[in-house]
């Protein structure tokens, strides 16, 4: 944990002190990969760095134990390194895990894994041909005993959208992922999951928007079962650099989570 800190301290120093003639003159419209779990398209702006964090909360069933789930600050660091590469630093945030069983309950408090990745442009939207990135992550166990995965579980997915009118937007994401779990014997095992979203984003007024998504993983090897469930929810964009989100969602089958909430930010520096 403290070699991947050192490391982010680092990116976003050069990020920070970059002369102006090396950051994008006009960095756009704020474009952030919260609150759905469809991830954009869209690289940071060269020479910038966004921050997006927030609180999760979720509460599903676990064969006879109800287990309720809370991450705070769940955070995202991303730096644009270049106009067509942003490096990323994600730490799940604090975890507090309630699991009741017969009416004992067992509270664990811990840290979560961080991950390390980067999103790689590949195209600009023209017409119909969708806008695409490539995103290259790994969980890297760094999180608390108990919580955090044993083993480096790396990730890719092809990220795309394409803008349907003046206040609809279609994103989607198709990739693959390890997850390793811990198996009857008290062993470890690296499973492969497919992984899904398609979320269509929706302009209410000026600031506010709204999006609704499906999204899922897949077993591609193992025992996992399969996960689908629905979010929706609203962001309003306080200033040209800072945005303010809301979700909420429900498993659509019986291993998905029950429901689960979701509330934060984004800001983008410098401002």
């Amino acid at each position: 944990m403290r070699i991947a800190s050192i490391g982010v301290v680092a990116l976003v120093a050069c990020a920070l002190t970059l002369p102006a003639s090396a950051r994008e003159p006009d960095p756009g419209p704020l474009v952030t990969d919260r609150p759905d779990v469809t991830e954009s398209s869209k690289t940071v702006p060269r020479g910038y760095v966004q921050i997006e964090a927030g609180y999760n909360f979720a509460r599903f069933d676990d064969g006879p134990d109800t287990v309720e789930v809370s991450t705070f600050p769940t955070t995202l660091l991303r730096v644009g390194l270049t106009p067509e590469v942003e490096l990323r630093f994600e730490w799940v945030g604090y975890v507090s895990e309630s699991r009741e069983t017969g009416g004992v309950r067992v509270d664990t408090l811990g840290s979560g894994n961080t991950a390390l990745g980067a999103k790689i442009k590949l195209r600009d939207e023209r017409g119909a041909a969708p806008d695409l990135a490539l995103l290259i992550d790994a969980i890297v166990p760094t999180g608390s005993l108990g919580i955090r995965t044993e083993r480096i579980d790396p990730a890719a997915r092809l990220l795309g959208s394409n803008t349907l009118t003046d206040r609809l937007a279609l994103g989607y994401n198709l990739g693959i992922a390890a997850l390793t779990i811990e198996d009857a014997g008290g062993g470890y095992t690296t499973e492969t999951l497919g992984r899904y979203s398609v979320s269509l984003a929706i302009g209410i007024v000026e600031k506010w928007g709204s999006f609704a998504e499906f999204f899922g993983f897949v077993p591609l090897s193992g025992s996992e079962p399969s996960r689908n469930l629905f979010d929706a929810g609203f962001t309003y964009l306080a200033s040209d650099s800072v945005q303010l989100d809301f979700s909420g969602g429900v498993g659509l089958n019986e291993a998905a989570d029950d429901w689960f909430v979701a509330a934060g930010f984004s800001i983008r520096l410098p401002r």
